[in-house]
């Protein structure tokens, strides 16, 4: 799980702290910081200053989805926002992944419009 926060930080889980090879060894990237607990090994969080830079690369590094399972995972995003009463969300799509129009194609399949 990758969560992007204001374009600032961001928040891994521990499995996608290994899906994207980060370490105790891993330096901390030009313009970020890969935050470290007592012990060294990453939290999870990261950084980012002055820009983004740091937050893509990461991302980059992930798994890419296939199409159904990005439809499922966007399903299952709408169905959270449903559960906290959210109907509608937007995404800036401010990088270079490109999410926005991949989140409407795959909502308009999920609706059944396509």
């Amino acid at each position: 799980m990758f969560v992007l926060h204001l374009y600032q930080s961001a928040l891994l889980n521990r499995a996608a702290v290994r899906a994207v090879g980060y370490g105790k060894d891993t330096p901390n990237p030009p313009g970020g910081e890969i935050v470290r607990g007592r012990d060294g090994d990453p939290t999870g969080l990261l950084l980012a200053a002055p820009a983004a830079t740091v937050l893509y690369a990461t991302l980059a590094k992930g798994p890419i989805l296939a199409d159904e399972q990005k439809l499922e995972s966007t399903r299952h995003f709408f169905r959270e926002l449903n559960r906290f009463g959210l109907t509608s969300a937007i995404d800036a799509a401010g990088g270079f992944q490109d999410s926005g129009s991949r989140i409407c194609r795959a909502d308009c399949v999920a609706a059944g419009q396509g």
